[in-house]
């Protein structure tokens, strides 16, 4: 039986970003809140690359 993996994704949360994920329990999974996307994508990516997921969705702040 295959884990399914939950990836690590930075979110908007008033004016600043967290970083979130779907929890295996429903629950969402929150850590810290930065001023920066740039700083929460570091977080995101760290979690990911220690969780084995390569395959995560980036935040893109084009807008």
């Amino acid at each position: 039986m295959d884990e399914k993996k939950y990836p690590w994704v930075v979110v908007v949360v008033g004016d600043g970003y967290a970083v979130a994920r779907n929890g295996k329990d429903g629950t969402p999974d929150v850590t810290n809140y930065y001023a920066e996307w740039q700083d929460a994508q570091d977080e995101a990516d760290w979690r990911n690359e220690d969780d084995g997921i390569t395959d995560a969705p980036r935040f893109d702040d084009d807008d």
